[in-house]
């Protein structure tokens, strides 16, 4: 088995009607098919940018705009468009832009994974990659790429991780 990345999309239609609130590091990314092709999924996710930001069930002014999927449906990555303007990566099993969630259930279900979305990207591609170096390809410490070794160092030293 080879190492999978995602498919790259065409954004660019729906990126330019929703707008200028969208963070510059979010429409950059997502405008670059190479950016988006560099990206190894283990669990075969890809990149769906929904057509419009739907309001959060939350009540609290934001909006969530969904941009990437899981294989088997049970996980969906939003951005998490707030009202003062700022943004946050969040995760849940919902799809807001199709079912209406109730809040209680959206306060149980969203996650935030990410203070921003440069984050997320770069956390997503750094443990896919760590996966397939590591439980796929077996690698020793010194054999892992730079990036791997250093998020592992990183998370090792965090305390997050106890072996």
């Amino acid at each position: 088995m080879s190492m999978e990345f995602m498919r790259p999309i065409d954004a660019a239609g729906t990126l330019a009607r929703l707008g200028p609130d969208l963070p510059a590091s979010f429409t950059t990314f997502l405008s670059r098919p190479e950016l988006l092709a560099a990206v190894p999924t283990c669990t075969a996710c890809w990149w769906d940018l929904a057509q419009t930001a739907v309001p959060s069930p939350l009540g609290d002014g934001a909006r969530l705009l969904r941009f990437l999927n899981d294989q088997q449906g049970c996980c969906y990555w939003y951005l998490l468009l707030l009202a003062d303007g700022g943004h946050r990566v969040v995760c849940g099993e919902y799809r807001y832009d199709r079912y209406e969630v109730s809040a209680d259930e959206a306060a149980d279900d969203l996650l935030v994974v990410a203070p921003d979305f440069e984050s997320f990207v770069y956390r997503f591609w750094v443990e896919n990659l760590a996966w397939y170096e590591v439980a796929h390809a077996k690698r020793a410490w010194h054999d892992l790429s730079e990036p791997v070794r250093e998020y592992l160092a990183a998370y090792r030293a965090s305390g997050a991780f106890a072996p």
